[in-house]
């Protein structure tokens, strides 16, 4: 049975290069909120026999960075998970209703490079001088050459060959006839870089526990929570975030091999369940198809709650720990 959902939600996201016509980017948005939407019914019929069919501000509770596009996934999925019923009908043409969004505390679902100086420095000490990224860069080099040339852009480097891949997986979404030159990168060898460069944000358990560790230790407090008082906790809570987010929270729970790059609107699921007396946890990543079972490295599937907690221990830390670590220099 389950008593609890944390959900993870992927904004829809547009990168350019270029020139990039307006007609693009508005079909993109478009997409991106039809998508967000029908996760949002998708989520509503999973959770049907566990969601009320109303919203209420005591069973449920969505959180966001502070970027545009985050606010409008999370109303438009909003949209399809909570439409208006009985007396929250206002108007009958309109089946969607207010529900409030609240911006998430910084350290708790962050956009990474926000706030936290130590962080960005560990990240780019990542690509300069693990040998994993040294050599991607090193082999690469005629690669960001032939980039450079065609996409009028100065490519240097594994984050620059991902921006060339996001415009152009963009235009392959909207059926756009990619220009000739395309055809000797994209998908290949470009995919293969892009889902190198997202792992890079949780390469390193001091980048897991500055990317992740404060979400990891709101899940655990949350839970814990909800068993001491479930009337004073929320049954759902939901985060809208980024694709770097979804990619190092799976990537800290050791199961991002091998790594991919999360698709838009795609989605983890963290249930809390009670079966025969014992708190089990369960994860769910819904990417480009699924949900599909997520197995937590050191733990099955039904992951026991303690020892949840103890696999994770290496990297929770609280709000207030991240941002005394976030102000320390990287000195070696």
């Amino acid at each position: 049975m389950i008593v609890e959902v944390i959900k993870v939600l992927l904004t829809f996201g547009v990168t350019t290069f270029g020139s990039a016509e307006e007609s693009t980017l508005l079909n993109v948005i478009q997409e991106g909120k039809r998508e967000h939407y029908e996760l949002g019914r998708f989520t509503r019929r999973r959770y049907q026999d566990f969601l009320p069919e109303k919203y209420s501000r005591e069973d449920f509770i969505v959180w966001t960075t502070n970027t545009d596009r985050t606010y409008m996934s999370a109303s438009c999925h909003l949209a399809g998970l909570f439409p208006p019923v009985g007396e929250q009908v206002w108007h009958k043409d309109i089946p969607w209703q207010p529900i409030p969004i609240f911006p998430s505390e910084l350290a708790t679902m962050n956009p990474l490079f926000v706030g936290c100086n130590r962080y960005s420095t560990l990240h780019k000490k990542v690509w300069s001088t693990e040998e994993h990224y040294v050599q991607i860069d090193r082999e690469n080099q005629e690669l960001y050459e032939y980039l450079t040339e065609n996409s009028g852009t100065n490519i240097t480097s594994l984050f620059d060959a991902f921006l060339i891949f996001d415009a152009l997986h963009i235009e392959d979404r909207q059926k756009h006839v990619l220009p000739e030159w395309t055809k000797a990168v994209y998908p290949e060898p470009l995919s293969s870089l892009a889902n190198e460069l997202v792992k890079s944000f949780s390469f390193t358990d001091e980048q897991k526990r500055l990317s992740t560790g404060p979400f990891l230790y709101f899940v655990i407090r949350q839970f814990e929570a909800y068993l001491a008082d479930p009337s004073s906790a929320h049954k759902y809570l939901q985060f809208s975030a980024h694709d770097f987010n979804i990619a190092s929270i799976l990537n800290t729970l050791g199961a991002f091999e091998p790594p991919l790059v999360p698709n838009f609107a795609s989605t983890i699921y963290i249930e809390l369940r009670e079966q025969n007396g014992t708190n089990l946890i369960n994860v769910y990543y819904k990417n480009y198809d699924g949900p599909e079972q997520i197995i937590i490295k050191g733990c099955d599937f039904n992951c026991n709650l303690q020892d949840f907690k103890s696999i994770v221990d290496n990297f929770a830390i609280s709000p207030e720990e991240w941002y005394q670590i976030c102000e320390t220099e990287v000195t070696d």
